[in-house]
């Protein structure tokens, strides 16, 4: 997968529950 989507995903993975910030970096993001 790109870089920038194995970024995201790891910055969802280490701010869990998800706040505002990874909602907005990654607004696709399925929970």
């Amino acid at each position: 997968m790109p870089e920038e989507e194995r970024r995201v995903g790891a910055l969802i993975v280490m701010d869990f529950p998800p706040t505002p910030r990874t909602t907005y970096t990654h607004p696709n993001h399925k929970v």
